[in-house]
């Protein structure tokens, strides 16, 4: 499992204000970092699955100037998968790669919501006051989060963050296994 050093609380006693800042800043970006870039990894599983899925003559065209051009954004990936699923009738695949007894469509639903997350940590940024920073304890942070036209302060607790990348990576492992067994030409 990937780690972050967070520090201890006999370093945040004698931390500044301004390396308090400094480190609640490192835990925002790692985190962030960290979710961003799983989830491009199940967009670009996505990308594999819809392409040997549509099997195009030209691959790479409609990988670069379809699928990331800027044309099909992430969440539209996700609704080709779902039509995937839906017209193939496939099974429940969760069911036989996982312990969660998840249908297709609340699959489908988990990686609406991780889009979404993925948007708003995009979009969002450290909040960096003073009473937020007095706060920092080394196991959360605070940021400026955007949604429906209202800015609010979001804490995020930094001892969750295994568990939640663990789901991620785990949703990809998933896709993989589905592509394996539907695609692959390595059976």
């Amino acid at each position: 499992m990937v780690t972050h050093t967070f520090p201890t609380q006999e370093e945040l006693k004698v931390m500044t204000i301004k390396e308090k800042l400094g480190q609640m800043t490192l835990d925002f970006m790692w985190y962030r970092g960290m979710i961003i870039h799983h989830l491009t990894e199940i967009e670009m599983t996505l990308d594999i699955i819809i392409t040997s899925y549509f099997n195009p003559e030209m691959k790479n065209d409609f990988n670069t100037f379809i699928l990331n051009s800027g044309f099909v954004d992430f969440g539209k990936k996700i609704k080709i998968f779902q039509f995937i699923l839906d017209i193939n009738k496939y099974p429940d695949f969760l069911k036989e790669n996982s312990k969660k007894e998840e249908t297709n469509r609340a699959f489908i639903e988990d990686l609406m919501k991780l889009n979404n997350k993925r948007n708003v940590l995009a979009h969002s940024k450290i909040a960096g006051h003073d009473e937020k920073i007095a706060e920092y304890d080394g196991n959360k942070i605070f940021f400026w989060s955007s949604k429906d036209g209202a800015t609010t302060i979001k804490e995020k607790i930094m001892s969750e963050f295994n568990v939640e990348l663990k789901e991620i990576i785990e949703m990809n492992n998933n896709l993989i296994l589905f592509y394996n067994k539907h695609f692959s030409t390595n059976k």
